[in-house]
């Protein structure tokens, strides 16, 4: 039995799935090897709908902190800290500004040790969370231009 597509949104619903696919199978196996946690918060937020822009948010975010990383070969040889690494998809989730992201990114990326073990990285998750666009926009100016 086919279901009638009373509001008109089947074909972007569907287009959104297939993008949601494409994106999680991009990090997927990054992810796995990085942090385990989070590929398993990955699975709780994409069964829920409403959810979306969190995890688009969360996406992005891996997708450049893996930008930000090097790596030995195909040997992925870090692992985030769990409290950490959830801390900072959690806050990146609720953003989607270019800046804080790539701030984001670069905090998930340091935050990946040998061990897994160090969560040094807390107050930084707490400054970041507070932080605006503005505020990030002139972090990062003052990053790039300071001699």
């Amino acid at each position: 039995m086919e279901i009638n597509d009373i509001l008109g949104i089947k074909a972007e619903c569907e287009a959104r799935a297939e993008t949601t696919k494409a994106a999680i199978k991009g990090v997927s196996s990054f992810l796995k090897n990085v942090f385990q946690p989070g590929l398993e918060e990955l699975g709780y937020i994409i069964k829920d709908e409403i959810r979306y822009w969190r995890l688009n948010n969360i996406l992005s975010m891996l997708n450049l902190a893996q930008g930000k990383m090097k790596f030995d070969g195909k040997e992925i040889n870090l692992t985030a800290n769990a409290r950490v690494g959830l801390s900072i998809m959690e806050g990146c989730s609720e953003v989607d500004n270019e800046e804080l992201q790539d701030l984001w990114a670069g905090l998930f990326a340091s935050s990946c040790t040998q061990d897994g073990k160090d969560d040094s990285n807390m107050n930084f998750v707490d400054l970041l969370r507070r932080m605006s666009s503005v505020e990030a926009k002139i972090i990062d100016y003052a990053c790039r231009n300071c001699k």
